[in-house]
């Protein structure tokens, strides 16, 4: 590890070290962050290796060696990576980054993973080259995923030993780690922060609705990772109750229409609910899902159907 690449990880945490130094459980917990970050990446980092899809000791496809993620990750060093280096030889020459002027009218290389406009938090990649500033990227995704999770809990009330617990789990367990190297780590670390600001606009608080919008808007305008991107704003969307109507009358063969609790505690990408077995008739049929509210906090959903599943039921002698 290059005295560049130290500074663009120290500095950044030594000025959340200051923002935070008169909170004495978070700078407490974030000490802790120091710590993980040193046990994992730093050390790997010192030891001379990137971060990268890969195994210790390993060659990834002629790459340094490399340790982290899923070996199976091949698109960081055959797409994102050759992406990100033709972006900085063609900026450095003075010419405009497209992959082609015959491809979408010239669709722009910018480094975040996905082609768009330029992400901020990729500058690590501008400064430093792919994979070096991968290597600082790595640092920050965990940074975030951590200190975003502990701020969730403790705004949820938790004490600071479950919330730091909870924490750690969260941002260094197998699956961030396993994705930390690509662009779908940023919307892992970005999810705890999500909510945290969802709650504080629902208690009416105006930066932090502003902080909301724009940290959505960023996760999807600038396509840091569109697909686990969308999962997330359904996940914030799709809460409340509704009720089932099948061609007028209520699913599932009952005198009442079935109500269906969306409401979920915890991040989830699939809300699924099942009906009783019903006759039907060759045709079309509506089904009819009627939203009835949700739970005090809970700002007004829009309630989608992704898709319905019908089951032949095979009777048996």
């Amino acid at each position: 590890m290059g005295i560049a690449v130290a500074l663009w990880i120290a500095v950044p945490l030594a000025a959340i070290h200051l923002l935070v130094r008169r909170r004495r459980a978070v700078l407490v917990f974030q000490v802790l962050i120091d710590a993980m970050l040193l046990v994992l990446p730093v050390r790997v980092l010192l030891s001379g290796a990137h971060l990268g899809p890969g195994f210790a000791g390993g060659e990834a496809w002629g790459a340094p060696v490399t340790i982290s993620g899923s070996a199976e990750q091949s698109d960081l060093p055959l797409q994102f990576a050759v992406w990100w280096e033709e972006v900085r030889r063609l900026v450095a020459s003075g010419e405009p980054p497209w992959i082609s002027d015959r491809i979408g009218g010239g669709t722009p290389l910018f480094a975040h993973g996905q082609s768009g406009l330029p992400f901020p938090l990729q500058a690590p990649v501008w400064a430093l080259g792919a994979e070096r500033g991968t290597d600082v990227m790595a640092v920050w995704k965990l940074e975030l995923a951590a200190l975003g999770t502990f701020l969730l809990l403790r705004r949820l009330r938790l004490r600071s030993a479950a919330a730091a617990t909870g924490a750690l789990t969260y941002a260094f367990g197998l699956y961030t780690l396993s994705w930390l190297v690509v662009p779908l780590a940023w919307v892992v670390a970005a999810t705890p922060w999500v909510w945290w600001t969802l709650i504080g606009c629902l208690r009416g608080r105006k930066a932090e609705a502003a902080g909301l919008a724009l940290l959505l808007g960023a996760l999807a305008g600038w396509s840091v990772h569109p697909e686990s991107a969308a999962f997330l704003w359904m996940a914030i969307a799709v809460s409340g109750t509704v009720l089932a109507w099948l061609d007028g009358v209520p699913a599932g063969g009952t005198a009442k229409p079935v109500t269906l609790d969306l409401h979920e505690p915890f991040r989830t990408m699939l809300r699924t609910f099942s009906l009783e077995p019903v006759d039907l008739s060759p045709g079309e049929h509506t089904l009819i899902l009627e939203y009835k509210g949700a739970r005090d906090g809970i700002a007004r959903p829009e309630v989608g159907l992704d898709f319905v599943w019908v089951q032949k039921l095979v009777e048996r002698p």
